[in-house]
C-alpha cells in the first residue's frame, strides 16, 4: 500500500493498517526530505526508526532531566570499552539510575508525540511493506494504535485553536500582574502539576520551546497550558530577549525580580538577569578576561574564531549574506535542548541572557545540566566552524589562526565559576591540535 497524504492522511492510513491486523514497516516521507519508519504489528506499533538514532535514548533521559550529560558520556563509554554487549537502559537499571519502567515510558511518550506531530502532515508520501511477524525485530515500544488515533485526532481539532494564539515555538512568554498576584491570592485557581510546572519555567526569557524543554511536559500539553492561561490573563507574549537585551526590564519584570515571580514559580526570574553584568570584562591591554563560567569564554573564542576563519555576513564571499555560524547553530541546538538561551546572531555568539542565569543560582545545582548542555553545544560549534574556515583557509591557515587565539585568551581568562575548567586544553582536545 502507497500514496500521498493529501489523499489519503496518516490517521486514516494507520486507521487502515491496524484493521487489517498484519505486520510490515510503514514509512512517511515529508517534502523537506525527512523521514519516519514505523514497525507495527497486530494493531500495535513497537519501533520507530527516530529511536535508531545514535544515542537517541541517552538523549531524550538528559533533555527530561532524569541523568546528567557528563553522567551520559560516562556511562557510552563504558558501552565502547568495557560492557559493549549492553544496551544503555540496562546499564542505567544496574546502577539505579534510572528504573526500566521509567525509560520505557521515556521511549513511549517520545514516540507518541512524533506520530502524533505527524498527523499534522498536509502533504508527504507513505509505503507500508507487510512483512513475517518473525522479521519485526524486538519491540521497543508497545502503543496500541486505537488510543493513538483517538487521541491524534482529538489534538489536531485542538492545535486549530491554540495556533490561533501561539502560532510558534519561539514565542517568548512572561507574567503579566495577574500571574504574579497568584502568589498572593488567599483562593488561587486549582491548578494541575503540570500547569505548575509549565509555568514555573514561565520567566519572560524562555521561549515555548525552552519552556518545553524543560518542563518535563509534552509539547501539547504546554502550549495547550499556556493558550489557557493567556486567554485567562496570567501570562503574555513578550518580545526576544535577544532583540532587548541590555534594556530597562518593565515594570512587571521588575516586580517579579523583587520576589512576587519567585515566591511563585521558584525558577521564575524574569527581569533578574538585568542586575549582573555580563560577557567579557576586558580591562584593556592583556589583563585579565573575566567571566562568570567557561561558557562565556567559550562563546567569546567562538565569535573571535569566526571573525578570522569565516567570511563576515554582509562580504561577497558569504553566499546572499548567509550567516554562517548562525546556520551551524541551527543544527547543533535540537541535540542539546538546554543551550537554548545561547543566542547566535550572524557569526556572533551572545550568552549574556545564560551567564546571568548562572551568576542568579549561583552557578547551583538548578543549573549543572543547562551548563552542560551549553558547553558541550559551543564545542560542537567552534569544531565546526574550524572545519569550515580549515576547508576555506587551508588547514595550516586554520591551526595558526587558533594557535594564535588560544595564546592570546587562554592566559588572561579568568572564570567565578568552574575555575578549574581547563580551557586551552579542552579547546585543543576537541580541536585536535597537538599541544
Amino acid at each position: 500500500m502507497q500514496g500521498n497524504l493529501t489523499q489519503t492522511p496518516l490517521p486514516e492510513v494507520l486507521q487502515f493498517i491496524s484493521m487489517a491486523n498484519n505486520s510490515g514497516v510503514l514509512t512517511i516521507r515529508d517534502r523537506q526530505g525527512g523521514e519516519t519508519k514505523l514497525t507495527i504489528t497486530k494493531g500495535r506499533v513497537i519501533n520507530s526508526s527516530t529511536l535508531d538514532r545514535r544515542r537517541r535514548l541517552g538523549e531524550l533521559l538528559v533533555q527530561r532531566g532524569l541523568i546528567r550529560r557528563s553522567e551520559l558520556a560516562h556511562l557510552l563509554n563504558l558501552q565502547r570499552t568495557v560492557e559493549s554487549d549492553k544496551r544503555l537502559g540496562q546499564l542505567l537499571a544496574e546502577r539505579d539510575m534510572v528504573p526500566r519502567e521509567v525509560v520505557e515510558e521515556v521511549l513511549r511518550a517520545q514516540v507518541e508525540e512524533e506520530i502524533w506531530g505527524l498527523f499534522g502532515l498536509a502533504e508527504g508520501d507513505f509505503h507500508y511493506e507487510i512483512v513475517d511477524d518473525k522479521e519485526v525485530g524486538e519491540p521497543q515500544v508497545e502503543i496500541h494504535m486505537g488510543p493513538l488515533l483517538i487521541e491524534g485526532t482529538r489534538r489536531q481539532d485542538e492545535w486549530r485553536s491554540i495556533t490561533k494564539l501561539l502560532p510558534h515555538d519561539q514565542l517568548v512568554i512572561g507574567l503579566t500582574e495577574k500571574g504574579l498576584e497568584l502568589a498572593e491570592m488567599e483562593d488561587p485557581p486549582k491548578f494541575t502539576l503540570q500547569q505548575w510546572r509549565v509555568l514555573a519555567q514561565v520567566n519572560g526569557r524562555f521561549s515555548i520551546r525552552a519552556i518545553v524543554n524543560r518542563s518535563q511536559v509534552g509539547s501539547f500539553h504546554v502550549f495547550q497550558i499556556l493558550r489557557d492561561s493567556l486567554e485567562e490573563g496570567f501570562v503574555e507574549v513578550r518580545p526576544h530577549p535577544a532583540a532587548t537585551e541590555g534594556e530597562p526590564v518593565n515594570q512587571v519584570a521588575a516586580r517579579s525580580s523583587a520576589g512576587g515571580g519567585n515566591q511563585l514559580l521558584g525558577r521564575g526570574v524574569s527581569g533578574i538577569f538585568s542586575r549582573f553584568a555580563g560577557g567579557a570584562k576586558k580591562n584593556g591591554g592583556h589583563e585579565a578576561l573575566e567571566f562568570v563560567s567557561p561558557v562565556g569564554s567559550l562563546a567569546h573564542l567562538v565569535t573571535r574564531a569566526a571573525e578570522k576563519l569565516l567570511p563576515a555576513v554582509d562580504s561577497p564571499e558569504a553566499q546572499n549574506g548567509e550567516p554562517v555560524l548562525e546556520t551551524l547553530w541551527a543544527e547543533i541546538l535540537p541535540q542539546f535542548t538546554r543551550a537554548d538561551l545561547v543566542y547566535v546572531e550572524g557569526n556572533t555568539v551572545r550568552v549574556d541572557a545564560v551567564e546571568h542565569f548562572f551568576q542568579y543560582f549561583e552557578f547551583g545545582n538548578a543549573v549543572i545540566m543547562t551548563y552542560e548542555d551549553c558547553l558541550e553545544a559551543l564545542l560542537h560549534l567552534l569544531d565546526a566552524a574550524y572545519r569550515l574556515g580549515s576547508n576555506r583557509n587551508g588547514e595550516k591557515a586554520a591551526v595558526r589562526v587558533m594557535r594564535e587565539l588560544l595564546d592570546e585568551i587562554v592566559p588572561r581568562v579568568r572564570h567565578t565559576y568552574a575555575s578549574d575548567f581547563k580551557f586551552g586544553e579542552q579547546v585543543q582536545s576537541v580541536l585536535r591540535l597537538a599541544a
